[in-house]
């Protein structure tokens, strides 16, 4: 129902968002199909969309943890009318973004640039392209977040540090309180 809902709203944007010009209107539509946003805006919704998909692990985990056959019905019935809220939450969501990106197109780019930009959308070297973008770029980007926390950690820590004594001096100062977290710790 929801990617009924979706698709709909591909083609059914409210009023407000559509150009006066109905080529371009059109080119808009065909690059938002092109571009898979939809799957870009559901991938934000979180990993409980897939529960679907899961419930079954969901259910086989709960039973390796030896939790009860009513505790584990109880459970899987709260995730799910949790993932059905979601579904009725996101049709409005994805409608407006969509609304939005059809604003930003449209004030943006030109019929030409719609053109070429839905070519390179269509290419199959772009398409497999970006299939295979989706697979590793998360890895990536986990592993680019994780570098760079571990590069991070010592300058933060040193910022940190240099805060609190700044702190303190004030504190001193105005209360008559510790010179230093050396001296505050011994």
């Amino acid at each position: 129902m929801v990617r009924i809902l979706i698709l709909l709203s591909l083609f059914i944007l409210p009023s407000h968002a559509e150009p006066e010009n109905p080529v371009k209107w059109s080119l808009i539509q065909q690059l938002i199909k092109a571009s898979d946003i939809e799957a870009q805006i559901t991938a934000h919704f979180g990993p409980f969309e897939e529960f679907p998909k899961d419930k079954a692990k969901i259910k086989s985990e709960m039973e390796d943890a030896k939790l009860s056959p009513t505790e584990i019905a109880e459970r899987l019935n709260i995730m799910e009318r949790y993932y059905q809220e979601t579904q009725k939450l996101k049709g409005p969501i994805i409608s407006n973004i969509l609304t939005e990106v059809a604003e930003h197109y449209d004030r943006t780019f030109t019929e030409d640039e719609l053109r070429t930009i839905i070519t390179s959308f269509t290419n199959p070297a772009m398409k497999k392209f970006l299939e295979t973008s989706k697979t590793y770029m998360p890895d990536i980007s986990e592993k680019l977040t994780s570098d760079m926390k571990k590069l991070l950690k010592p300058a933060h820590a040193q910022m940190v540090n240099q805060l609190m004594q700044v702190e303190w001096k004030y504190e001193k100062k105005s209360e008559g309180g510790p010179q230093s977290p050396q001296k505050a710790s011994a």
